[in-house]
């Protein structure tokens, strides 16, 4: 019995979420999207800063310095948009 109750529980707190009305934040999970995003995004500058400065060190190829250097500014970019909304 108290299985059935619970799970009733969970199946009615898991309608609720999916319903952005019903739910009292809101737009909680765009704020997760937004945050996991930003999450991404700083993991890969940091890959990419350390990238880019082997590739200034070695300075074989002026092409892969440029794209480098052009990924980490749309990266950060994006990351201010999402800071900013």
């Amino acid at each position: 019995m108290r299985n059935t109750i619970e799970g009733e529980r969970n199946k009615n707190q898991s309608l609720s979420n999916s319903n952005p009305i019903a739910h009292p934040k809101g737009n909680s999970s765009v704020d997760k999207k937004a945050k996991k995003r930003l999450d991404v995004i700083n993991k890969k500058l940091q890959t990419l800063r350390v990238q880019l400065a082997g590739s200034k060190a070695q300075a074989d190829d002026l092409a892969e310095l440029k794209q480098f250097e052009d990924d980490i500014a749309k990266l950060e970019a994006e990351a201010k948009e999402l800071k900013s909304s």
